[in-house]
């Protein structure tokens, strides 16, 4: 994400320097024609004035939303109503499910075949795996899971485990090799996410450039519609 993150930063500022430099210099040529502005200029005009009247108390309620969600995230509270929220979000759910799987199972196999006693397993994983949401939902069933020594029915409860993850670490279990099974899982769906991954980052390049290019036509259409305009007005 770091790519379409640079450049839509970069689009930000341009946007914004346009909008706080540029745009108010010719809003008094565009006011004097006394005519409706299109509504690309109006709206640019409106968020014109709004950027250089009220940089200061922006600039302030940004700050200080950033610092506070920062420090509400690092909350055990708030990590678990983030989580919980990326779960439910349409598209980034499959990602966040996917990677909540592969270091679950990854770690968890790792620890079992390292002669690691399940109890103990599941503190450690629970202080590495990334997802508070997962880690909360199996700890209320912490101790059936120990007391019963299987976990495959707890992930599937979860519902953040796939149904065949789920299946395969069953097998797993009742074959006496949970552990191996637990990797291959992982290992599985972690191949599937770079797979994807790689797949949607060589479809950047072209949704970048085709989001730029609205963004560059949408300000050419607010400078020239209205001079265009007070053309056809003075019959040139």
């Amino acid at each position: 994400m770091t790519y379409p993150i640079v450049l839509l930063s970069f689009a930000g500022l341009v946007v914004v320097g346009f909008m706080m430099f540029v745009l108010p210099g010719m809003t008094s040529m565009f006011t004097k024609s006394g005519q409706a502005l299109p509504g690309p200029t109006q709206l640019m005009m409106d968020a014109s004035y709004f950027l250089t009247n009220y940089y200061i108390i922006i600039g302030i309620a940004l700050t200080l939303f950033i610092t506070s969600f920062k420090y509400w995230k690092q909350t055990p509270n708030g990590r678990l109503k983030i989580d919980t929220f990326l779960l439910r979000a349409p598209f980034i759910n499959y990602f966040v499910k996917i990677k909540a799987v592969v270091q679950f199972s990854k770690t968890l196999g790792m620890l079992l075949e390292s002669g690691v006693h399940l109890p103990e397993a599941l503190d450690i994983v629970s202080n590495i795996v990334d997802n508070k949401a997962l880690v909360h939902r199996l700890s209320e069933a912490r101790d059936k899971i120990i007391k019963e020594g299987k976990i495959a029915k707890y992930l599937k409860e979860t519902k953040i485990f796939p149904s065949i993850a789920s299946y395969m670490i069953k097998t797993g279990e009742e074959s006496g090799k949970l552990a191996q099974m637990l990797t291959t899982v992982g290992n599985d769906y972690d191949e599937e996410l770079n797979e994807i991954i790689d797949g949607l980052t060589a479809a950047i390049n072209p949704v970048m450039t085709i989001l730029l290019a609205g963004i560059v036509i949408f300000i050419v259409l607010s400078i020239f519609l209205p001079i265009m305009q007070m053309g056809d007005i003075a019959g040139i």
